[in-house]
């Protein structure tokens, strides 16, 4: 120290780097940490109080430094697996990794008291802030996930799992319940196609206990359950709708799934809506986009029979012809306002007025069966609720316009 010039401080450093070196060294040799040796972790200690006078504190975070290397070598390579394409990605052998690191971690926790340092690790931090290799994780947290609902199930000792790996792999809450969900979801679409083909529901007395305990083994949102369900009645309507025409097959096919998934009323309505209403406004506008002289008996029957093809009720045909029959009108009463002079104004409403006699009422009395009366109440609402529009909007750009001359 005196040749050499140095302080006390920087003597103090080199006997720390150079303990702490033969510690780590040490630690390696005797397999200790990757064994989780208790009576190896017990020798760790007294080498590094003793002999190398390393305090608790050092020789902890050493210790934490080799668990964590230890738990990143496994890691490391049940990621390479995970990025291989075909064969070469063997999920099963990823899901076994991913077991011995909780294994691992258990055992650390049950011996913490043998050394200081010892104790579950967390891969939180560090290289795993980045970006790349935080999807890595999450790639391998979807791939055990995926293992263990594979068959319909997330038992509770499963879940548990997840919950100490999310912990390793320091996932929050939020990003490993959206994995969770998106496996599961796979799961139960899986369950549900099944019981569908195997006939399981078909057979059940009660379809929605079925349906309650497959979300059950799954541990699965009912509400996403019922929104599978929605969707899933939704493709089969679509499917049976393809060329545009419910057929009695297809009616009663759309009847026993609604019965199967137990589709509630709303979602019916909505559906028959959104497919089946939606062919029927095209038909209507078709119909409403001739003029008022070239509508004919054609066209006419055209709607007639699209609706009888869709089987929509009397409302639902009755709302869909009105909300395009009000369109309808009020682009004659925009017409009339651009018009220079009213003679011109008066021509396009009386256009309107022609329209709705030649073209709406007829269409509207095919759907309401011929009940005239209620049929002429529902043209003049449309005729007001029309006019009442386009004052709103002209008082609108009116408004607008003052706003902006002021703004100048």
């Amino acid at each position: 120290r005196r040749v050499f010039r140095v302080t006390d401080a920087q003597v103090a450093l080199a006997l720390k780097d150079n303990a702490s070196q033969l510690f780590r060294t040490f630690l390696v040799d005797n397999g200790a940490v990757a064994n989780v040796d208790a009576n190896g972790l017990a020798e760790a200690k007294e080498y590094a109080n003793g002999d190398l006078l390393l305090s608790d504190d050092i020789a902890g975070e050493i210790v934490q430094s080799e668990a964590r290397a230890h738990v990143v070598e496994i890691v490391e390579s049940a990621s390479e697996i995970a990025k291989q394409r075909g064969s070469a990605r063997d999920v099963d052998t990823v899901e076994k990794k991913i077991e011995s690191i909780l294994d691992y971690n258990g055992r650390l926790e049950v011996t913490s008291s043998a050394c200081p340092g010892v104790g579950p690790v967390t891969l939180f931090g560090g290289e795993y802030d980045a970006d790349t290799k935080i999807n890595e994780l999450k790639e391998l947290f979807k791939i055990f996930v995926e293992q263990k609902v594979k068959g319909g199930e997330l038992s509770q000792v499963s879940s548990a799992k997840l919950g100490k790996l999310r912990l390793v792999f320091g996932l929050g809450n939020k990003e490993a319940d959206a994995i969770t969900l998106e496996a599961t979801t796979k799961a139960y679409r899986l369950s549900l196609r099944d019981a569908v083909k195997s006939g399981k529901l078909e057979s059940t007395e009660s379809p929605a206990k079925v349906l309650q305990s497959m979300c059950e083994a799954l541990q699965f949102p009912p509400e996403v359950a019922e929104s599978i369900h929605s969707e899933n009645y939704r493709a089969k309507l679509e499917t049976l709708l393809k060329d545009k025409v419910l057929s009695d097959e297809g009616a009663d096919e759309a009847k026993r799934v609604r019965k199967l998934l137990c589709i509630p009323q709303k979602v019916v309505d909505q559906c028959e809506r959104e497919v089946q209403g939606e062919i029927f406004r095209m038909a209507c506008k078709t119909a409403l986009a001739v003029p008022t002289e070239s509508f004919n008996d054609e066209l006419r029957g055209r709607v007639r029979k699209t609706r009888e093809n869709v089987r929509i009720s009397d409302e639902l045909a009755l709302d869909v012809l009105g909300q395009e029959a009000k369109r309808a009108f009020m682009g004659y009463i925009k017409d009339s306002k651009i018009k220079s002079n009213k003679v011109d104004q008066m021509k396009e409403i009386r256009r309107m007025v022609y329209f709705n006699e030649g073209v709406i009422t007829p269409l509207v009395n095919d759907v309401t069966k011929g009940k005239a009366e209620a049929a002429a109440e529902e043209l003049a609402k449309l005729m007001k609720e029309a006019q009442e529009a386009a004052a709103k909007e002209e008082a609108e750009e009116k408004a607008k316009a003052e706003a902006e001359a002021k703004a100048k």
